[in-house]
């Protein structure tokens, strides 16, 4: 069966002697025109499916789409000019609140169309479905960085994160150990040859193992992650998927309050890690310092909001967000994928910084609390669509 459109034949005829001739013939058909990268948006996760009907006393035509072995979706086309009919076609939410009480959206990726995956589309034309198949596939190539770790030269795993150009860490040389915050290692489970290894230490104070896209500065006691990197956002992703490997203890250590005044996690209760992703759009870095006087700049994407003054450099267009708070089962990393809630369904960032990823062994670490022992790898970080 052929897509819908203009298609070309080529006859060749020979005869009896030798001699030949060829001959081009057109034909057209009625059915689905073959999707191409123009006719949709991998961010917006939406499109427009083109249907070439010939009959004009055709009024009803619909478009069946569905993601490759997936369930059919149903979008009912109009009619463009005289030879053509477009369904439009768009990804379907899901409303819900955080578990800060803010309202978050979900796009649900059976339905519109998303990156790096595979689509089947069928015509129904005039109450009659088509047999013919049109199939196209939405490649995109947006990796995240060394995600898999295995460029060891990555400032995060050096003391020298002042100009880190997208994975950062706390490491500094304020006492030797505190170049072990985040460290070049392996572990079973990883994906390749390596990992990131974050180690809590007890220095004076808790040291936190962290790992962030972003900077870090130290010019005296106090140090300041400068979180956000730029980011060339293609496509829309539903999740980030990561590996990862906990050893979570009892908080030992507690030193700040928070900002209403009471420790952020109670001495020798259970800790908790925590890793976390951002897209945002922001006209700066935003600043969190913290060190041996009081810390400043905390935020969390998952309870941001318009207008909350925590975070003056733009928006949190969506997030993703893990707490571990138990240690991994079994000697080995476990993959996980974090969904995605959208604040805003429509906006593409467009400042100078644009994505965070944050990875901390102590999850209230700014705040010089937990347990010194907490030691977390991750690797394989990557985008799910």
């Amino acid at each position: 069966a052929y897509a819908g459109g203009d298609h070309q034949l080529l006859f060749t005829a020979t005869d009896t002697e030798g001699g030949s001739g060829k001959a081009a013939a057109v034909f057209s058909t009625q059915g689905i025109v073959p999707a191409t990268a123009a006719d949709y948006d991998l961010w917006s996760n939406s499109g427009s499916i083109r249907v070439k009907v010939y009959d004009p006393s055709v009024t009803n035509v619909q478009v069946k789409l569905r993601r490759a072995d997936g369930a059919w979706t149903t979008y009912d086309a109009v009619r463009t000019d005289d030879e053509t009919f477009a369904a439009a076609v768009a990804a379907a939410w899901t409303e819900t609140q955080n578990e800060a009480g803010y309202t978050v959206y979900r796009p649900d990726n059976r339905t519109g169309i998303f990156a790096n995956a595979s689509y089947e589309a069928k015509a129904v034309i005039g109450g009659e479905e088509k047999s013919a198949v049109a199939s196209f596939t939405t490649a995109v190539d947006q990796p995240i960085h060394n995600g898999g770790f295995e460029d060891g030269t990555e400032s995060c795993f050096t003391i020298n994160n002042v100009d880190a150009p997208f994975w950062g860490s706390g490491n500094n040389d304020f006492i030797a150990k505190l170049a072990t915050l985040c460290t070049w290692q392996s572990f079973a489970g990883q994906g390749g040859e390596h990992c990131a290894k974050l180690a809590s230490q007890s220095a004076i104070v808790l040291a936190a193992g962290n790992l962030f896209t972003g900077t870090f500065n130290k010019p005296g006691t106090q140090g300041t992650v400068g979180f956000g990197v730029d980011y060339d956002w293609k496509a829309r992703p539903t999740a980030l998927r990561l590996k990862y490997h906990a050893t979570v203890g009892t908080v030992n250590l507690v030193k700040y309050k928070d900002e209403n005044g009471n420790d952020p996690i109670a001495k020798g209760g259970q800790d908790k890690a925590r890793i976390y992703v951002a897209i945002v759009d922001w006209n700066a870095r935003h600043g969190v310092e913290s060190g041996m006087s009081t810390p400043s700049g905390m935020w969390d994407p998952a309870s941001w909001f318009p207008g909350d003054t925590r975070v003056t450099e733009g928006d949190v267009i969506g997030y993703g967000s893990l707490w571990i708070d138990s240690s991994t089962a079994g000697d080995s990393m476990v993959s996980i994928d974090l969904p995605i809630s959208f604040y805003d369904r429509t906006a593409k960032p467009s400042g100078a910084y644009k994505l965070v990823i944050s990875c901390s062994a102590n999850a209230y670490g700014d705040y010089m609390c937990g347990c010194s022992t907490n030691v977390v790898y991750v690797d394989d970080f990557e985008w799910v669509f």
